[in-house]
């Protein structure tokens, strides 16, 4: 086993713990066509937008925009093995503003022979690789079945398409109510925006903090705490601190007074979730409990507020291959202008779902 100087905890995702929601279909997970609902790709295969640089639209008609749309489209043949998958339009799409290396693009797409009312909406992240190469990655991939007939308000009735963020809103809380009921069969009937606010939601942290283990062995840890709900830690990085250069790149983050008692809790929570994940990684290793890492101090702190926009959506689904409603759902979506993610929101009076149609 590497010793603790040798530890490197990367986590290069958040995943956003949400509560379930009732009265949604139940439904077991199908694959149909020979298309899956979502597509994640393994850690290793994933590169991460960059900490701190946020992202903006791009226009539908874009070149570099319809190249990287084909690319996807491309990638989710060969992936769902369905060569008769097409591309019918673009309804959304984001682009990071420092690297212009990570792309997030809404697309519609079909497949030969079935009827509009089964066409596929997927939200994709292509990752552009810089180099005399230019590669390009497809790293996620999150994909609902939707009536694109009557159902989808930026597909015009001649067919052209307009820029929609609502429906990319919507594509992600139909996928996030598919995973939490272990569903994969939900169709996407109608969806309005009843309500859009901009808002910040809370204060993101930066943090560099001093760790230890029962040897005594120091680790700087550098991480980011996220103001969601539960929170979560985010590209959290651990090294040697001897010879170690502290960060003093920190982009739009102000600093914050490490003996402030929010930073100080803040520190606590990352702390412990991180020996957490460290005890985890140390007990699959067959280790000591003597290896866990302790919060020494809080060398330096760094906070902004997360801004964003707050999107609700009255949504009708149905299970696949059912015309008839199944669920009315009032999804509360909120996008993160810094990292282009959407989280939903829970609570009264946010998401909630009924199997009978609303009254007002």
């Amino acid at each position: 086993m590497k010793s603790s100087t040798d530890v490197m905890i990367t986590m290069v995702t958040a995943l956003f713990l949400v509560g379930g929601i009732s009265s949604l279909p139940t439904k077991k997970a199908v694959t149909s066509a020979g298309i899956t609902t979502a597509t994640t790709l393994s850690k290793a295969e994933f590169t991460p937008a960059a900490d701190n640089k946020g992202y903006i639209r791009m226009v539908l008609d874009d070149p570099q925009l319809k190249e990287l749309a084909a690319y996807a489209t491309e990638e989710l043949r060969l992936r769902q093995q369905s060569p008769d998958l097409s591309l019918k339009g673009i309804v959304f799409a984001l682009k990071q503003i420092s690297t212009s290396n990570n792309f997030k693009v809404t697309l519609v797409l079909t497949k030969t022979g079935e009827k509009p009312s089964q066409s596929l909406l997927c939200n994709v992240d292509v990752v552009v690789d810089g180099g005399t190469n230019n590669e390009r990655r497809l790293s996620k991939a999150d994909c609902i079945r939707a009536n694109i007939v009557s159902g989808i308000q930026s597909i015009s009735s001649d067919g052209t398409f307009q820029e929609d963020a609502d429906l990319a809103a919507a594509i992600f809380a139909a996928t996030e109510f598919n995973r939490q009921n272990n569903s994969s069969s939900l169709t996407l009937l109608h969806y309005t925006a009843s309500d859009s606010l901009e808002m910040i939601s809370g204060t993101e942290y930066k943090l560099q903090m001093q760790m230890s283990d029962k040897k005594d062995q120091v680790l700087l840890c550098d991480t980011n705490v996220l103001p969601r709900t539960p929170r979560v830690l985010h590209g959290v990085e651990c090294s040697a601190s001897a010879g170690r250069t502290e960060k003093d790149d920190v982009g739009s983050y102000n600093a914050a007074d490490v003996k402030d008692a929010d930073v100080k809790e803040t520190a606590e929570f990352a702390a412990n979730s991180l020996t957490e994940r460290q005890v985890h990684k140390l007990s699959t290793a067959a280790a000591g409990a003597d290896d866990r890492l302790s919060l020494v101090k809080v060398a330096k702190a760094w906070k902004k507020p997360v801004r964003g926009i707050q999107r609700r959506l009255r949504m009708t689904l149905s299970n696949e291959g059912i015309t008839e409603p199944s669920s009315y759902c009032l999804a509360v979506v909120f996008e993160d202008r810094l990292s282009g993610e959407y989280e939903l929101v829970n609570g009264p009076g946010t998401t909630v779902c009924s199997s009978t149609p609303p009254t007002a």
